[in-house]
């Protein structure tokens, strides 16, 4: 009988290795015999990818010879790629696919070790009776996630019945969102770090899954993803352990520093709302393009600036579409533009230019776009007049001036503020807001109409 307890303890927070008395690889077609067969082992760091190494017990063959040819071209991925079935010693057995094996070969023995990465494991177990974990998700990630919680333990320790000492630290959080209770909980030893989350319809595996990452992803301004999945069923609970990144960390600032405990958890759940309104299994476009800042963030100051820039840009497009776009006059009076310009007979190459240039007519003004959101307290005009001069002299090609990098620093600061002002738009939240006035970022009201 296995206990889901003792599975998070084994592989979730620390190095681990699952040995295996039965491992076998199958092509594309698990109908068929093996490719490889015989005892192995997974591996796993506290954190990163996952890895096998399967000592092959088949004999060699015409076929499989063919399929190591591929493997070694590396020409044909997708014809080599492969599923892992695996038995420990525990009586599990573990699923993994798809994976490309590499194989070594020692002519001494002809024996095979195959060997390669997994993107993930996963397996199912049976629940054991008076389980009261039931229609709910559980997520748990390997350390912290570094947000702060509410609930606090205390803890006293005696010499006899004087009391010596005293400590105290928060470890969990509880949240209601609509029918779901959603409870989060550290380890004593900080090396876990498990969220749950009850289903209701609409509200459920495998859809939450990703909706609590993504959510906890955008409060913390880090690359939030379980080390280990378990979707509690009514009478079993599917387990999944994932590849997750060795390094979560950012070097963006979060929407709200620790303190605002409050201002957080209320972000959370306004997120968790916007992505249960997709009903997407995928990350929402607002997630990936907000990943796709937390990685620029690594980079370079001016890549970090533009890649700021255009994701602003998208989002004030996404928030305006209403105004995005053209009346049907003003389509008309372009298509009329567009008519005439293509019946001048001068020069082709200047005749091509200016046709480019007058189909840009239909695409929306994001001064005006962005004027309108200032009227409405979305974003401000300092705010406004850090991303046209970074816009325009970045997109055009201008290096900022190296000399003055204290001005490259304001820009990135404005425009983060500008880039949550939007999100929280997007999603619906008001209350607070960070904001940049050059010297530090304050909360500032953040009531927009």
């Amino acid at each position: 009988m296995i206990f889901l307890h003792t599975l998070i303890e084994k592989y979730v927070g620390k190095p681990f290795e699952i040995d295996c008395f039965d491992m076998e690889i199958h092509g594309k077609d698990n109908h068929q015999p093996p490719l490889f067969k015989g005892p192995g082992v997974i591996k796993g760091k506290a954190a990163g990818a996952l890895s096998f190494k399967l000592h092959n017990q088949l004999p060699m063959t015409t076929e499989l010879f063919q399929y190591i040819k591929k493997v070694k071209e590396g020409s044909d991925q997708q014809s080599v790629a492969a599923t892992l079935t695996a038995k420990d010693y525990d009586g599990i057995t573990w699923h993994g696919g798809w994976l490309i094996p590499d194989v070594d070969q020692f002519m001494a023995s002809q024996k095979l070790v195959v060997y390669g990465e997994l993107e993930g494991l996963s397996t199912r177990v049976a629940k054991l009776e008076g389980d009261s974990k039931k229609h709910q998700t559980e997520l748990i990630f390997a350390g912290t996630l570094n947000i702060p919680f509410s609930g606090c333990v205390h803890e006293k320790r005696f010499h006899g019945e004087e009391v010596i000492s005293t400590s105290s630290w928060h470890d969990h959080h509880k949240l209601k969102y609509r029918e779901s209770e959603i409870f989060f909980q550290e380890s004593q030893d900080r090396t876990q770090t498990s969220v749950s989350a009850s289903h209701f319809e609409g509200f459920a595996s495998p859809y939450v899954d990703g909706w609590l990452s993504e959510s906890l992803s955008f409060v913390s301004a880090s690359f939030v993803a379980p080390r280990m999945t378990i979707r509690h069923l009514a009478d079993d609970a599917l387990v999944f352990i994932r590849n997750t990144p060795e390094d979560s960390s950012s070097r963006m600032p979060r929407p709200f520093s620790r303190e605002h405990i409050d201002c957080i958890w209320e972000l959370f759940l306004h997120y968790l709302a916007k992505c249960h309104e997709t009903q997407s299994f995928e990350p929402m476009p607002l997630s990936c393009g907000f990943s796709e800042q937390l990685i620029a963030s690594t980079a370079t100051v001016q890549g970090f600036l533009i890649s700021l820039a255009t994701f602003i840009e998208n989002c004030v497009k996404d928030i305006c579409q209403d105004s995005c776009k053209p009346s049907e006059e003003y389509a008309g009076h372009v298509k009329a533009c567009m008519e005439h310009v293509k019946k001048w007979d001068g020069n082709e190459e200047v005749r091509a230019r200016a046709e480019g240039l007058i189909a840009m007519l239909n695409n929306p003004h994001i001064k005006k776009l962005m004027d309108e959101l200032i009227d409405k307290g979305v974003i401000t005009k300092e705010q406004k007049d850090a991303w046209n001069k970074v816009r325009h002299r970045l997109a055009h090609g201008s290096l900022l001036d190296f000399s003055r990098i204290e001005e490259f620093w304001d820009y990135r600061n404005r425009l983060i503020s500008m880039m949550y002002r939007l999100i929280f738009r997007k999603i619906g939240f008001s209350g607070k807001a960070p904001d940049y006035d050059g010297a530090g970022i304050s909360y500032v009201d953040f009531a927009w109409k």
